[in-house]
């Protein structure tokens, strides 16, 4: 009895652990997926905020400017062309990160379910064993009085 109490305690404490582990696993996971989005917030602000200097900085030469000959309005044009690319590539880099915030998402989500199923058929495997342990133990105390006698 010892033995399969012991066995029994072993085998949960190991299925505890597994889980355990596998919430640690899900955590850092989960903490690497909020530094990663933090990062990339971190650079899309920056992008920002240097889009921003760029517009007042082409805005001051456009004003200043527009009064000067074709030549200056040449290069007008040409820091305009240069806010509609950097603006086009903000808009690129703002729907990657998004695509790979939603994948990040959905891998995360897939974990979880599997990590679900896998605690689910820890709890049915641990059920079953404590069925059959209870099954051997009726057995015993059955065959038990036969041996007495």
């Amino acid at each position: 009895f010892a033995h399969l109490r012991h066995f029994r305690l072993h085998t949960m404490d190991l299925y505890r652990r597994e889980l355990q582990c596998q919430q640690a696993a899900l955590r850092e996971a989960q903490e690497d997926f909020k530094k990663q989005k933090e990062i990339q917030a971190q650079e899309l602000s920056q992008k920002r905020r240097e889009l921003q200097l760029l517009a007042q900085e082409v805005a001051q030469l456009s004003t200043r400017r527009l009064k000067e000959d074709e030549e200056v309005l040449q290069e007008l044009k040409r820091s305009r062309e240069e806010i509609g690319f950097l603006s086009e590539e903000l808009q690129r880099v703002k729907a990657e990160q998004q695509r790979r915030a939603l994948q990040e998402i959905e891998d995360l989500e897939s974990q979880v379910v599997a990590q679900r199923k896998l605690a689910r058929l820890y709890e049915d495997s641990a059920r079953e064993l404590h069925e059959e342990l209870q099954h051997v133990l009726v057995q015993l105390e059955v065959s038990s009085p036969e041996r007495r006698g």
